[in-house]
Order: C-alpha cells, then structure tokens, then sequence
C-alpha cells in the first residue's frame, strides 16, 4: 500500500466520489463505503492458521464487532469445523477468495468457476446447514474486468470487494483509518497483533466495525438472488 493512501481517502471524501465503480459486467467493484460515516469493514483474507482465526474470534467476542472472512477453499477442513461453525453462529460474514490463491487474470472461464464452486462446497462441508457467499475477492486485488470476472454474478457474486487500507497503514498509524474504510488483515501473527494492538484505539475514536454487507448496505442474498 502506498504511503499517500491515507492522503487519497481523504481527497474521495471531500470530493464525494461514490464509492463503488460500476464496471459492464454486471457486478461491482467496492474499495470502500461512505467518508461520512463512523462504520469500517475489518476484513480477514486466506485464513490459514487456525489457531489465528480463533484469535481473532476471540477479539470479535471481547468487543462485540462482526468482522467479514474472505477464505481459501483450501483451508477448510473437517477437523475445524467447530470453528467455520462458529463465524457463522457469531454473527460474521464469508466471502470466496478461490481454492487455491491462484492469480484469477491467467485463468480460463471454466477455471474460475471452478475455484468459486469447490470452496463454497467446502464450506458447505464442514457447516450444519449451507451457507452461500455472494462476496468476492480477487486473490492479491488482481483481476481483469474483461477476463473471467466478467461471469461473476453469473456465478452468484455480485460484488467484488477490494479493500482502501492495508497492514502497513495501520501499523504506521491507526489513524489512516477513515469513515468508510475497508481494512485487509490476514491471520499471520503481525495482522492478528496489529489488530489487537489497535481495535481498541479504533473504537475509543468512535468508528463501528461491521461487515462489509452492513458498511455498504447491500440487499440480503435472498433479496438479491430475487432481482436476477
């Protein structure tokens, strides 16, 4: 993330930019909510250590938020699945982030579908009763509009969600963060400190972390699924 991000959120909030940048693939990209409000998205991308994720649950738990998960189909095992069970339970939100961390610009249609669809089954797999992402997030923030992602809401994926501010941002200042940020952790031990470290100056200034389908005010799914 580059050092003048902070600098460029801000500019979007005084000039209002809207948030969203409609491309004409029938889906739409967020990098972030309204400047004017106090609510931000924490997000957790890939989900690879376990004894991390329960961490972060943990933190969840202590301060009462609801955090959204975009995880690697890759990742979910049986063995864990009190733990899938509980994001759910706990109220957070799920988002596919493919099977395997592949960059989405080299592949195939048929490719694509294929890391969408064999992660939500696996999530299915280890939950009492199925749950259906309709969020996205291109592994490292890379995709083509022109490529497979055109097929996205075809595939159930109406929003594509990419994230205004990165580690590196909060580490350096809590304060980079703004009204409407999307946050990107991962649950390495430096995102899961950081986060501990700094979850309580963000709510001691105010801000209100939700899911990101709260932060945007998107359509349930059921709601979405009935407008296709």
């Amino acid at each position: 993330m580059k050092p003048c991000l902070a600098t460029f959120l801000l500019l979007l909030c005084i000039i209002h930019i809207p948030s969203t940048a409609r491309a004409d693939c029938n889906y739409t990209t967020y990098y972030h909510g309204d400047c004017n409000s106090m609510k931000i998205a924490i997000t957790v991308d890939d989900l690879y250590e376990p004894v991390n994720l329960k961490r972060i649950l943990d933190l969840c738990l202590k301060y009462d938020i609801r955090v959204t998960f975009f995880t690697l189909g890759i990742v979910i095992h049986p063995e864990n699945a009190a733990l899938w069970q509980r994001i759910v339970d706990e109220g957070h939100e799920i988002g596919n982030h493919t099977y395997g961390h592949l960059n989405i610009t080299d592949m195939t249609d048929e490719q694509f579908k294929h890391q969408l669809t064999i992660t939500q089954d696996a999530l299915n797999a280890v939950l009492r009763e199925p749950y259906t992402m309709r969020l996205f997030r291109p592994p490292y923030g890379r995709y083509n509009r022109y490529g497979c992602v055109r097929k996205l809401k075809e595939l159930g994926y109406p929003y594509m969600i990419l994230w205004s501010v990165g580690l590196e941002d909060v580490q350096r200042t809590y304060k980079s963060v703004k009204g409407g940020s999307i946050i990107l952790f991962h649950t390495n031990w430096q995102d899961v400190k950081c986060l501990e470290e700094n979850l309580p100056k963000l709510l001691d200034a105010g801000f209100e972390p939700v899911t990101v389908s709260e932060l945007l005010d998107l359509p349930p799914a059921m709601e979405t699924k009935a407008g296709e």
